[in-house]
């Protein structure tokens, strides 16, 4: 028995096979897709002040002080971060030769993990 193209039971037969593909793409796209959302990074960033004696140990203090804030502000939204870099800058110089104090920044890629 063959089917005529403009028969009711073709008709439903295309419009079964329509709707079961597209039905089928949407959910290899949602399944494509879905992993990435729930894994998608955000940069966040946070600044901390550091002292020593010298420059060199003043803005190794600011970034270390930096990237615990850093850290702490991405486990408060359950995160880690990967890829951290920092900015620091000369904030105050001790009268007297007495040391200096940098402020530094921490930026990452955090995400839950």
């Amino acid at each position: 028995m063959e089917r005529q193209a403009g028969s009711p039971k073709g008709n439903r037969f295309r419009a079964v096979v329509q709707r079961v593909s597209l039905i089928s793409a949407a959910a290899t796209l949602g399944l494509a897709l879905g992993p990435l959302a729930a894994h998608a990074d955000t940069v966040r960033s946070a600044t901390a002040t550091g002292w020593g004696t010298n420059w060199d140990t003043a803005t190794r203090t600011a970034e270390a002080n930096a990237n615990g804030a850093l850290y702490d502000l991405a486990r408060s939204y359950g995160e880690t971060c990967t890829g951290v870099t920092y900015t620091a800058s000369l904030y105050y110089i001790v009268p007297g030769g007495g040391g200096y104090v940098f402020s530094a920044t921490a930026t990452g890629d955090c995400a839950a993990g």
